[in-house]
């Protein structure tokens, strides 16, 4: 748990990537009005460490002391200087089990934590409603916490989970015992990697040691250019005579040499009387040694870095699942918070078995995960209960950037299609969002049935006798083309 001198908000945008290197997966944030949740903000100033014990060195949970500060527009940070910094991030203070750096004055070190723990504890409350309108986070879904990924790739992956019962200790702990396992794969696949660094990090630094030092490297020129320019024009004789020189390393029987020969000779003599030429034989097969040692540690280095992609994207996709259970279960009177997708598709109950699941299915080999398409039947708990029309309404409207229609001959006879999730998408269509819709027609020839369509204009891809495969590359084509904008 830390305290940043920023607001929230400018933390989230300027120093997320700071967390990350730091190791932290999510930055955590209190959204809370004290009205909402009294006893969460006593809890947080009488447990503190309990708080800061659960979330570890695995989530951040992030108060903020301060509410506005000037940037410098250049740089992206504070114009002023600030009375404590942080070591490798200069908008910290670490409050949980060590005191803050403090550049310019010290302070009694009990007396300075508990002060700034109570009033970022305090201030908390002054970034409830910017946190909720810049993130667009429904006021019945307050309070809550919601978690920031570090990971930018999985920026639009924010969890918000409603604090159960007016207890937040215990909502983020079923948060990570949820997530229990994909967090201990990780963090103990994080710390192979430090290792298999640390390791390479070694050997470079023996392969460094047993570096060929200059007069070695003299020394196997001298043996190169006696061997490769100056005995091959040599008689038998004469070479022989060389070779008794070097072996008995008689410098004075090398003065009847003119230069280059001479001094060729002169220094491999005095690299055999330092020994080098051993030197050179064991730093060699040293270095191979390491060498052979430190292309299997990268190798390893390297599948264990696509375990760690694995696990991660694991871990995020297990996230949103508990996001989207937590939510459902929010209760009365409280909006249920629907996630966005990329693709959602509306089809006949008829279709379901023979298209639309294997489509599905073939979507996902693709590269879309199951959190990117709306398929009611992987997201059954968004829709359940007596208000399912009302949030399915909205998923078709509000929620998805590429809408698939299935149009087949009966889907303006079923009530759910034609009643509810053609409004929606007529309504699209009417104000300007019909680049967003992909239309399909199976058993059907005229698209001119339903009410906004017109068999005249209109174009809906048949797809009677089309392979599962072909679809999906299709609406694939598409949403990159007019969705993913």
């Amino acid at each position: 748990m830390e305290i940043t001198n920023l607001p929230i908000l400018d933390y989230l945008e300027f120093c997320r990537n700071t967390a990350r290197s730091r190791g932290y997966l999510w930055v955590m944030v209190l959204l809370a009005r004290k009205r909402d949740s009294q006893e969460s903000y006593n809890d947080i100033k009488k447990y503190w460490n309990s708080y800061n014990d659960l979330t570890h060195n695995r989530i951040l949970f992030l108060f903020s002391n301060s509410k506005n500060h000037k940037f410098d527009d250049k740089n992206g940070l504070p114009c002023e200087n600030l009375d404590y910094i942080r070591v490798n991030n200069p908008n910290l203070s670490i409050v949980n089990n060590y005191p803050p750096a403090f550049s310019k004055n010290t302070y009694f070190f009990d007396t300075t934590i508990n002060k700034y723990r109570i009033n970022a504890i305090d201030n908390n409350e002054n970034y409830i409603t910017d946190i909720r309108d810049a993130y667009n986070i429904n006021e019945n879904c307050i309070p809550s916490i919601i978690l920031f990924p570090t990971d930018w790739q999985y920026e639009n992956q924010r969890i918000v989970i409603p604090i159960s019962d007016d207890n937040l200790y215990n909502t983020i702990k079923n948060f990570i015992s949820f997530i229990d396992k994909p967090f201990k794969d990780l963090f103990r696949l994080r710390a192979k990697l430090d290792k298999i660094c640390d390791n390479i990090t070694k050997t470079s630094e023996e392969m460094m040691e047993n570096k060929i030092t200059s007069k070695e490297t003299h020394f196997l020129k001298a043996q190169n250019y006696l061997s490769q320019k100056i005995l091959p024009g040599l008689s038998k004789e004469e070479k022989n005579y060389i070779d008794k020189i070097i072996t008995n390393r008689d410098k004075e029987a090398c003065n009847q040499f003119k230069q280059p020969l001479l001094g060729c000779l002169i220094l491999i003599i005095n690299s055999l009387n330092a020994c080098l030429d051993q030197s050179i034989i064991r730093k060699q097969n040293i270095l191979n040694a390491l060498k052979h040692q430190n292309e299997r540690f990268n190798i390893h280095k390297t599948n264990i870095m696509k375990l760690i992609n694995q696990t991660e994207r694991k871990l995020y996709e297990k996230a949103s699942s508990f996001d989207e259970v937590s939510n459902a279960k929010i209760g009365k009177g409280k909006e249920v918070m629907i996630p966005n997708f990329k693709i959602g598709i509306t089809f006949s109950g008829k279709y379901r078995e023979k298209i639309v699941e294997p489509l599905c299915n073939e979507l996902l080999k693709l590269g879309y995960k199951k959190s990117d398409i709306f398929y009611d039947s992987w997201h059954e708990t968004l829709i359940n209960g007596a208000n399912g029309d009302e949030h399915l309404r909205k998923i078709y409207k509000e929620k998805c950037k590429f809408i698939v229609v299935l149009l087949s001959p009966d889907y303006c006879e079923k009530n759910w299609t034609n009643y509810i999730e053609w409004p929606a998408i007529k309504e699209l269509i009417n104000t300007g969002s019909a680049n967003k819709i992909c239309l399909l027609r199976i058993d059907l020839e005229n698209t001119g049935v339903l009410d906004g369509l017109y068999d005249t204009q209109t174009i809906a891809k048949s797809i009677d006798a089309v392979p599962i495969k072909e679809i999906a590359l299709f609406i694939d084509k598409m949403f990159k083309e007019k969705g993913d904008i």
